[in-house]
């Protein structure tokens, strides 16, 4: 769905996918307050290798999401 205004989570998670963490702050990650401080570098690595983020942020059609769902569904 919407982004919330200020916070960006969606687009804070997007960013800690692509550039991880530098001094606890998410590297390109362009909400209020963006920063990580209880996950240590394997963890952070860890997520980057294991999880796909799929960009549908800005997208409320139920339609879109289920279809974007089952996409992904049929790829494993």
């Amino acid at each position: 769905g919407t982004e919330v205004k200020g916070h960006l989570a969606g687009q804070t998670m997007y960013a800690l996918h692509k550039g991880g963490i530098k001094d606890g702050r998410v590297v390109g990650a362009e909400g209020a307050i963006p920063f990580i401080e209880n996950l240590n570098d394997a963890a952070i690595k860890r997520f980057q290798e294991q999880i796909e983020v799929v960009n549908i942020m800005e997208s409320e059609d139920l339609n879109t999401i289920k279809a974007k769902i089952n996409e992904l569904k049929a790829r494993d």
